[in-house]
């Protein structure tokens, strides 16, 4: 929509605002305390979506480099089948034709190797059905090759990879609740080793992290028999010794490490029911300071990044009941604003961070044959398409600061609430507002009290409720 028609639309609807209000047959009006605070969250242009058509069944998804220029491309597959997609990345932003590889051996995860100089040369898989895992290289010209595999008598399900310091060589670590305690496997000449550290026991995810701070990989791995955090410190030569458990008390899913709170030390990150934990690593390695973040549904899988630029790192996730994605941003170093659901679309089955050139972002696979993108929008342009909740309904048009800049408002009926988008000065969407409304409502009507104050009002015809809201764009405060 060009700027020119929401100014037009916004000034119509103005107009009429007492008339329609006379119309309507008022039994109630909910209206809301001046001590109610309306969040200000600063999205900075994080809307601009994207959609791309794939192969229907594809649910699994990766991103890396095929062929070395500015552009990341992605690899597709399907967790129970041999073939992969690659979509390569083309200037104009769009995905090029596919180019589908056959595998000798099915593909249940697959996590790219990385050297020394940070360049991915090959991928570590697991088979899980053949109790197998191996290695691939996926070469500019020609079909991945199958380098390595080695067998096992369980099932792995995880993997996490480290790089050694002194030698560049790539270790990687094997976990699963089918799998018998966990395994280490590391490439020497022409095979594939495996080491097992612990025996006889069911860590349904492990990950490499940094838990002493002395440069070296150690291990956290959660004990799915004792609903407990376990941690195995390296010697220095990937000998491990169990240093410390940390009970939870259920279970917990989507381990990961990440310095979240950028202070040089590596926290940990998990999905404990419908919420996300964090433990914070710090100087004593005592993962002591904790964070929990309350999620409306529970998260399948989460990412980190700072995908609003603001310098902090923030949390996305997906939820596949519900077809959702969701963005939490942070807005310290230990709390976060309210969680955004930015879009809902059926099938939704992978979530991973997408970064290319000129392209800071995230990638959503669904396995109906449809891939979004969420990343930032640099410029307006009349067919640019942005996020605006899973099930926008009622919308209109406002102007905050009365600057000229047209401001959306809308009603989302996934969760009944109302939302404001505040653009910038170059029209770009910078912050994001909602508040929760007890009913679902067909119509706004907006009234411009003051540069920075509007009211808001929310109804549908022939029903006995309108929910007002008076709102100072200033201070945040709802009335």
């Amino acid at each position: 929509m060009k700027k020119e028609d929401m100014k037009r639309l916004y000034k119509g609807e103005k107009t009429g605002l007492k008339l329609e209000l006379n119309t309507i047959k008022i039994l109630l009006i909910a209206l809301f305390l001046s001590n109610n605070l309306f969040p200000q969250i600063p999205i900075n242009g994080f809307d601009k979506y994207d959609v791309f058509d794939v192969e229907k069944g594809l649910s699994r998804m990766l991103s890396f480099n095929f062929d070395g220029d500015p552009y990341a491309d992605l690899l597709l597959f399907k967790p129970t089948g041999n073939k992969l997609l690659l979509l390569k990345r083309q200037k104009n932003g769009t995905f090029g034709d596919s180019i589908v590889y056959k595998l000798p051996l099915n593909i249940f995860k697959i996590v790219p190797l990385f050297d020394k100089t940070s360049k991915q040369k090959e991928f570590i898989f697991i088979d899980r059905k053949a109790m197998l895992a191996g290695i691939y290289s996926l070469q500019k010209k020609g079909k991945p090759k199958l380098l390595f595999y080695t067998k096992f008598h369980s099932y792995p399900n995880n993997i996490s990879t480290s790089v050694l310091n002194d030698n560049g060589i790539n270790k990687i670590l094997l976990s699963g609740s089918a799998f018998n305690g966990l395994s280490i496997l590391f490439k020497s000449k022409d095979k594939l080793i495996s080491r097992k550290i612990v025996k006889n026991k069911s860590y349904s995810n492990a990950i490499f992290i940094d838990l002493t701070n002395d440069g070296y990989p150690d291990i956290a791995a959660f004990n799915l028999l004792t609903d407990s955090l376990e941690f195995f410190y390296n010697d220095g030569s990937y000998n491990f010794r169990k240093a410390r458990t940390i009970y939870i008390g259920s279970t917990i899913s989507s381990l990961r490490s990440v310095d979240l709170n950028l202070d040089n030390y590596q926290d940990l990150m998990y999905v404990k029911g419908d919420s996300i934990s964090i433990r914070y690593g710090d100087f004593a390695s005592s993962y002591d300071t904790t964070t929990t973040i309350s999620t409306l549904y529970h998260p399948d899988k989460i990412i980190t990044g700072d995908f609003n630029s603001d310098g902090k790192i923030d949390v996305a996730y997906i939820n596949y009941k519900n077809s959702i994605l969701s963005l939490i941003f942070a807005k310290g170093s230990h709390t976060f604003y309210p969680e955004i659901i930015y879009t809902r679309q059926e099938g939704i089955k992978d979530l991973i961070p997408y970064y290319s050139k000129f392209v800071d972002g995230i990638a959503v696979l669904s396995n109906n044959g449809k891939l979004f993108t969420v990343t930032k929008t640099i410029s307006l342009s009349d067919n640019i398409k942005i996020t605006a909740g899973p099930e926008p309904g009622a919308l209109n048009y406002f102007d905050d600061n009365n600057n000229g800049i047209i401001d959306l408002c809308f009603i989302d009926s996934f969760n009944p609430s109302f939302n404001c988008v505040v653009r910038d000065s170059r029209g770009i969407p910078k912050f994001y507002y909602s508040y929760n409304l007890f009913k679902d409502h067909s119509k706004i009507i907006v009234d411009n009290i003051a540069p920075n104050v509007k009211s808001f009002y929310c109804y549908s015809p022939g029903k006995k409720l309108i929910e007002a809201l008076k709102i100072n764009f200033v201070n945040g405060k709802v009335e």
